[in-house]
């Protein structure tokens, strides 16, 4: 084989290598999101946590305070 050929497939395997990476990366967040379904299907305490944190959602009767952002010191 020629210089360059050895170039080209070594460029290639770190592109296999790279995309191997990214599938890993996807496959763990794929993962992370099914859990995530999963317990909003499944765990009204979970439903509910999102509701109060994401959307700033309350109960019947229940007041929220919106308080000020704490200083740095």
């Amino acid at each position: 084989m020629l210089q360059w050929e050895w170039l080209d497939l070594g460029e290639k395997h770190q592109a296999v290598e790279d995309l191997q990476t990214q599938v890993a990366h996807l496959q763990a967040e794929r993962d992370s999101l099914k859990n995530v379904l999963w317990r909003l299907e499944n765990d009204m305490s979970y439903v509910e946590k999102v509701a109060r944190e994401e959307y700033g959602m309350s109960k019947k009767g229940e007041r929220i305070y919106a308080l000020p952002p704490a200083e740095a010191p």
